[in-house]
């Protein structure tokens, strides 16, 4: 209705409606209303009618979308209708494939790339964004509507300053403006679903619903509903057999949505809920990453570090490459940041060597994108290695090949190491194709392995 008889120049004017069919029990005669007003409008001038957010939408609206675009086929009214895909109530998925079968055409939109994303930021802010304020909009995770939000936050609180056309971002944190627009987004859902939400936040960017059901001393079967819920919604998502969060940026909005001390609370009963769980000997540090990404301070203290270089120093010789690498490069970010651009390079250049030895090429480009802003370019050379034995293999094949010999599966590697079981799976087909010359034996281990 607001679209139809709100705005500047509205569609429709409201007084033309009979007041006495605005009721819900007159919805039938409601929809005959609208029915003869946009015919008439449209009659004059031709009609488009934009509806976004409609993952929102009540039954009423349902019910009129699905009626009212098939009854004005003859006169010139077109609609565009958008929402999240997969998100909406079962009528209005309904009325949705109602309009598809009817000839209506379905637009699916991806996330932004890297450049969809620099021009909207140019757009918002009238001025070239600098490589900071790039980065930051990289939390928003390509959604147009984060992002917007994210930037107009920025700008309308003084977190960016205009200088000779470029966009330069002051301080990297999250507005009001997303905190507020989270805040609303989970009034909207349930009791429990809003429950969850604030509780997952406290667990990171990916969490186990057992992880879940511990923080809330529940079982994992009664948290089916409002997890259903929240993916319903896109707030959840599941990645690699874990629950995450579909965005950083809506991770961090979920937490700063959230009063300092309640936040707090649930950050320390994460520390204490995470150790019960069987993980390796790198959780300490995955804790301290997270607290510390968090910027909670005094729980990154409690968990044994001060500081992201303290953190970086107990992944070190552990059995998670990617996640070392990651800490690296959030090491060089906050030195860089802070001033200690030498030490930011340093960290740079080992998180680089670490994606580039695991086959991370997207992480070892954004790096390599960090380092061009600061006017470094830098180039791994490795040696020539031979094509069969132990010596042609990569680091990441020899770590898949001991753990698989060490009689773990495919997919136990694959969470052992952060990669999913399709990398497991290729890397042993080199470790096969490289090992023919070696022991027999060694082959036979590691095919029981793959077994």
């Amino acid at each position: 209705m607001e679209a139809l008889f709100d705005g500047p120049e509205a569609i429709l004017e409201r007084a033309a409606l009979h007041s006495e069919h605005t009721s819900p029990e007159q919805r039938y005669w409601l929809l005959q209303d609208l029915e003869t007003l946009l015919e008439k409008a449209a009659l004059k001038a031709s009609l488009l009618v934009c509806l976004d957010d409609l993952q929102w939408a009540d039954n009423g609206t349902a019910a009129a979308l699905r009626s009212l675009p098939t009854r004005l086929t003859t006169v010139p009214v077109g609609w565009v209708i958008a929402l999240p895909p997969g998100e909406g109530s079962s009528q209005f998925r309904s009325a949705m494939e109602g309009l598809e079968r009817e000839g209506a055409e379905k637009i699916v939109l991806g996330p932004l790339d890297q450049a969809g994303v620099a021009q909207v930021a140019r757009d918002v802010l009238l001025a070239e964004p600098d490589s900071g304020l790039l980065k930051m909009a990289e939390r928003a995770g390509g959604s147009p509507f984060l992002l917007v939000e994210l930037l107009s936050g920025l700008r309308e609180e003084g977190l960016v300053r205009i200088e000779s056309g470029r966009a330069v971002l002051v301080a990297s944190q999250i507005p009001h403006r997303v905190s507020e627009s989270m805040r609303t987004r989970l009034q909207r859902l349930s009791g429990s679903a809003r429950q969850v939400a604030t509780v997952a936040a406290a667990l990171g960017r990916r969490f186990s619903l057992n992880d879940l059901a511990a923080m809330l001393s529940l079982s994992p079967s009664a948290l089916l509903g409002p997890v259903e819920e929240l993916t319903h919604y896109g707030l959840l998502v599941e990645r690699e057999g874990r629950l995450a969060f579909n965005h950083d940026l809506t991770l961090e909005a979920v937490r700063a949505s959230l009063p300092e001390s309640v936040r707090r609370a649930l950050d320390r009963q994460a520390a204490a809920i995470v150790p019960l769980f069987p993980m390796d000997v790198a959780d300490e540090a995955r804790l301290v990453h997270i607290a510390l990404a968090v910027q909670d301070h005094e729980l990154g203290v409690a968990a044994g570090a001060a500081n992201l270089a303290d953190a970086v120093e107990l992944y070190d010789g552990g059995p998670r490459p990617l996640a070392l690498a990651l800490a690296l490069e959030d090491l060089g970010d906050a030195s860089v940041e802070s001033g200690a651009t030498q030490e930011g390079l340093d960290a740079y250049g080992r998180g680089l060597e670490l994606y580039a030895r695991t086959g991370a090429a997207w992480d070892a480009g954004r790096i390599r994108g960090r380092l061009r802003a600061l006017g470094v370019r830098r180039r791994l050379v490795s040696a020539a290695r031979p094509e069969r034995g132990w010596a042609a293999m990569t680091e990441s094949e020899l770590a898949v090949a001991r753990l698989v010999a060490d009689g773990l599966s495919n997919r136990e590697v694959a969470e052992r190491l952060f990669v999913s079981p399709h990398t497991v799976n290729s890397h042993l087909r080199h470790v096969f194709g490289k090992a023919c010359e070696l022991d027999a034996r060694v082959d036979v281990e590691l095919a029981e392995g793959v077994a």
